[in-house]
């Protein structure tokens, strides 16, 4: 992930991240501008993935020994480390220009296989209208924070640009890639809203009936 903008209030905690890309219709389109929290955009309808093929050999034939399955194992984060008071972030209240919501995920490129049980998926506006999604705050929480990155099975060569904003203020601006996600951390101190807008900046989608951005395990507290 690439910082492009940080103003002082945000403790952000970016390795390198590629903050998640979110999917879109079937089709790329190029980024739009960006536009600030307060902006409305057009919803638009998810799709789905085609399934894969399989293959059988005919009966009586001999087939050679299956491929060594290279993909690393899985490793499960412990979701109950959910501190007191606070909240996954698909449980927020939000308003949202196409569905957000609960999903599990392991990150484009983290070679450790982790997988985030309690993750948020987030669209990306492939079609050239940034996808908005703002949760409402009420003022009652300090912080958020998730392991960003795409999820599993995102196309090659997609890139995200995520603005994120607290109330009206952009706190930073990222450039998401496949790099296996990084920790974002953003003080949300009397803050009524968090808002992510979210566009292509390279790169061609695929039908897709959850957004390519992840918020691995995304919490506020």
């Amino acid at each position: 992930m690439k910082k492009i903008k940080g103003p002082a209030i945000i403790g952000l905690a970016v390795v390198s991240v590629t903050i998640g890309l979110s999917a879109c219709g079937a089709g790329g389109s190029p980024a739009g501008p960006k536009t600030g929290p307060s902006s409305s955009t057009t919803a638009l309808a998810p799709a789905s993935e085609p399934a894969a093929s399989v293959e059988s050999s005919p009966a009586g034939t001999s087939t050679s020994a299956p491929a060594t399955d290279a993909t690393p194992p899985r490793k499960q984060t412990e979701p109950s480390s959910l501190p007191a008071g606070g909240q996954w972030l698909y449980a927020i209240k939000n308003e949202s220009t196409r569905p957000v919501g609960e999903t599990s995920a392991v990150l484009e490129g983290d070679s450790s296989g982790t997988v985030y049980a309690k993750s948020t998926s987030q669209f990306m506006g492939c079609e050239g209208t940034a996808d908005r999604t703002s949760y409402q705050l009420d003022g009652s929480f300090t912080l958020f924070k998730a392991q960003v990155g795409l999820r599993t099975g995102t196309p090659a060569g997609i890139k995200a640009l995520v603005d994120v904003y607290v109330d009206d203020a952009l706190i930073t601006r990222l450039q998401v890639d496949s790099d296996g996600g990084a920790p974002l951390q953003v003080v949300l101190t009397g803050g009524q809203t968090l808002t992510f807008i979210v566009s292509k900046g390279a790169g061609d989608c695929e039908y897709s009936e959850q957004g390519y951005l992840v918020f691995g395990d995304g919490q506020i507290s």
